[in-house]
């Protein structure tokens, strides 16, 4: 498992990168995708700040099973939030593309 420092660290680097490409979408966004996109964007930090305060608190400290389940199920989470995050993205976008 790569150290917790590592994984603050990639938590950041994700979601800068999501918040990033949304935040380039506000000035294409009309009035009501405005708040479809704020959502979105708060949702990100959001999930930044919950994800890594998970990362400095595992359950079962003294069990190494534990921690590294813990981890894993940390991890696989967090690859279903990106996913659903970029997913609200790409619907947004196309809301644009489509006009």
């Amino acid at each position: 498992m790569a150290s917790k420092r590592q994984l603050k660290h990639d938590i950041e680097i994700i979601g800068s990168e999501i918040f990033a490409d949304a935040y380039e979408l506000r000035t294409l966004v009309s009035d009501e995708q405005l708040k479809d996109l704020d959502e979105l964007l708060n949702r990100i930090l959001q999930w930044m700040d919950e994800t890594i305060l998970h990362v400095g608190h595992p359950d079962g400290k003294d069990n190494p099973k534990l921690v590294k389940a813990y981890y894993r199920n940390l991890r696989n989470k967090m690859g279903e939030e990106i996913s659903s995050m970029y997913d609200d993205l790409k619907k947004i976008a196309e809301k644009i593309e489509k006009k």
